[in-house]
């Protein structure tokens, strides 16, 4: 587990008459299992999978193919992974909030889907210190009804 791991890094030299040269360096670096079991959870949200998806007969075969120090997780364990990443950008989201200069502009979005619930998304518009325009999803929510009053209500909680 402790032993290195060999990675190929391939530069690009551009010379004095323009004549561009690649060599190849050989880096060790060690076995991350944390990282990439935050990599994992990060691919699970990104690209909408199952929970269950990492226990899947060959997803686990292409794991020991890759690299076989990397033991999947549980679908238990990805969900908890998941749920850590989420609390983590969350909080530096109301880190972010906390340090901004700039105004925060709030958005909802109300809708009722084909099974007849409501659904409401509270999205937060900001302009960083770079003059960046941002939006972030601050809060998706069934709801029971599209009054402003109920709204309001719903955005008022959304705190945490």
């Amino acid at each position: 587990m402790k032993q290195k791991l060999i990675d190929l890094e391939t530069k690009k030299l551009v010379n004095a008459d323009e004549t561009t040269q690649t060599y190849t360096i050989p880096k060790l670096r060690e076995f991350d299992h944390d990282l990439c079991r935050k990599e994992l959870a990060k691919m699970v949200i990104v690209d909408d999978l199952l929970f269950a998806f990492v226990e899947r007969e060959g997803f686990c075969a292409y794991c020991k193919v890759l690299n076989p120090q990397f033991v999947p997780p549980s679908r238990t364990t990805a969900t908890k992974d998941c749920y850590a990443l989420y609390i983590q950008k969350r909080n530096q989201l109301k880190d972010m909030f906390k340090n901004l200069k700039s105004r925060i502009f709030l958005t909802t979005d109300c809708w009722t889907s084909g099974q007849n619930i409501g659904y409401m998304c509270l999205t937060a518009h900001f302009v960083d210190d770079e003059w960046v325009l941002h939006k972030r999803i601050i809060n998706f929510c069934p709801i029971v009804g599209h009054s402003g009053e109920f709204i309001g209500r719903i955005v008022e909680k959304c705190d945490s």
